[in-house]
């Protein structure tokens, strides 16, 4: 099988399990929230999740997070199609 061409990009992303306060229902849910790059300390991961989440999901407190490299991969054609020009 030939090699794609293509664009390869290694990203960190953490994944993290956040309890946030649903205000519609008035609970506590859990959530988990996939972000790229990784976070030294809480408060800027809830800060990131509150940018990502629902208006109605408020984050609270991060019960768990993992960071991993993942490796990304799109076709030359995909890009060409899916890009923004500057």
């Amino acid at each position: 099988m030939p090699r794609q061409v293509g664009i390869h990009r290694n990203l960190l992303v953490t994944v993290a399990q956040v309890e946030c306060a649903d205000t519609s229902r008035k609970e506590f849910v859990p959530v988990q929230v996939t972000l790229a790059r990784e976070y030294k300390t809480d408060g800027e991961l809830l800060k990131a999740c509150a940018k990502v989440l629902p208006e109605n999901l408020k984050p609270s407190q991060v019960l768990k997070k993992e960071t991993s490299k993942k490796h990304y991969f799109m076709t030359e054609q995909k890009f060409i199609q899916n890009a923004e020009l500057k």
